[in-house]
């Protein structure tokens, strides 16, 4: 018998909760992603691409500007376990988001084998910082600022809510709502992950477990918060977003989760392609939305 490393998983059992790629058809996935980006920007031609809000090449972001001044601010963080990717291929939620008449700011970080990921948690930070300092200068209303993160990128949105900006020089609460979705809140299976360690060279020590896993955490800003996952992902992709919602509604935060039915962890970000879908309301703050909410208020 398999030795168990994580719960009730063994070493090439965890590896399967993780190895999405194949068992969540990204090849299926990937042209749609592709060509609704190119939608994307034959249809908002104002946007500003490859923004620099820091020193590092990959501290840049991109900004869709809504049609209306002052407009509230979304800013969402892609996913790539960290390791993967850039904002590029996920412009497509200009559609989602711009399309009702909400200004996006698209962040992007560090990726590779020898970037930390806390690291990377400070780079998002850093891009939030600046979305409030400058986003005024593209139409967007810094005091009016959501954010939202898929995968990886829930793990960082999370770690955005974590923070004490007051600190920081900032008002205590400066986001108004967040959207977490399909994210990663528990990072200890991920450290004892063989898959994770030897395809993308992500290894993450105890500490960083502890201090950066979100549902360990309780959060410093006072805002609604939405948790949802594809109701086909993988059991720890349930898990992790159960457990968030979970531990964070037993600290006082106001918490809205939801399983959405027929989709997997690629599938999902599609809703976002669609201004009418309810994930694009929900992300936006606006109704309505069809979800049969699970709401744990303070």
């Amino acid at each position: 018998m398999s030795e168990k490393i994580f719960m009730h998983y063994d070493e090439a059992a965890l590896d399967r909760q993780f190895c999405i790629g194949v068992r969540d058809e990204w090849d299926k996935y990937e042209p749609e992603y592709i060509r609704s980006c190119a939608k994307s920007r034959e249809i908002f031609t104002n946007a500003r691409y490859s923004i620099p809000y820091g020193e590092s090449p990959n501290e840049r972001l991109d900004i869709f500007p809504a049609r209306s001044p002052n407009a509230p601010v979304l800013i969402f963080v892609h996913g790539g376990y960290w390791r993967s990717g850039d904002m590029a291929l996920w412009r497509f939620v200009s559609l989602g988001v711009v399309g009702n008449d909400i200004t996006l700011v698209l962040p992007t970080y560090d990726v590779g084998r020898d970037v930390r990921v806390g690291v990377i948690v400070e780079q998002v930070r850093k891009a939030f910082a600046w979305t409030v300092d400058n986003v005024s200068d593209y139409g967007g209303n810094p005091a009016d600022i959501s954010v939202s993160g898929h995968s990886a990128g829930g793990q960082l949105a999370a770690m955005l809510l974590a923070t004490d900006w007051a600190t920081r020089g900032y008002r205590s609460s400066p986001i108004r709502r967040a959207t977490l979705i399909s994210g990663l809140f528990d990072l200890e299976p991920l450290r004892l992950c063989r898959h994770l360690r030897d395809t993308y060279g992500l290894h993450l020590s105890r500490d960083e477990v502890a201090n950066l896993s979100p549902y360990r955490l309780t959060p410093r800003v006072a805002c609604p918060v939405n948790v949802v996952v594809g109701a086909e992902e993988t059991e720890e992709y349930l898990r992790s977003s159960r457990l968030l919602a979970a531990q964070w509604a037993s600290r006082q935060v106001a918490v809205t989760s939801e399983e959405l039915e027929a989709h997997r962890h690629f599938s999902i970000m599609l809703e976002l392609a669609d201004p009418e879908s309810p994930l694009s309301k929900m992300v936006c703050g606006l109704p309505p939305s069809r979800f049969a909410e699970t709401t744990h208020d303070t």
